[in-house]
């Protein structure tokens, strides 16, 4: 009776467990995939500015081109995640699909 009891617990607790990292690996990725649309959003405003630069003195100009170089490494960075081993590790999503649909959708 002692023995059915705690091996329920233990594959209660593991079941459990399971569930937690899986938890952890979705808010991981969603957390990517919205970092991925917030910096697309910037990089679309600066580039509008950009645009429309007459109220820009030239330093202005230069920092906001600045900006856009850094949002796009970051941008960069991100697409390689979802390429990454890792996020192979924490999904099985396919990470170019994903990428494909995210670009499709900032566009």
């Amino acid at each position: 009776m002692i023995i059915e009891k705690t091996k329920s617990a233990v594959d209660g607790n593991v079941k459990v467990e399971a569930e937690s990292w899986q938890a952890l690996a979705d808010a991981i990725i969603i957390q990517a995939v919205k970092d991925y649309r917030n910096r697309a959003r910037m990089m679309k405003r600066i580039r509008g500015r950009l645009k429309r630069n007459k109220e820009m003195t030239p330093s202005e100009l230069a920092c906001q081109a600045q900006r856009l170089q850094q949002y796009k490494e970051k941008q960069d960075a991100a697409g390689n995640f979802f390429f990454s081993r890792w996020f192979s590790v924490l999904s099985d999503l396919d990470g170019y699909d994903l990428l494909d649909r995210l670009q499709k959708e900032v566009m």
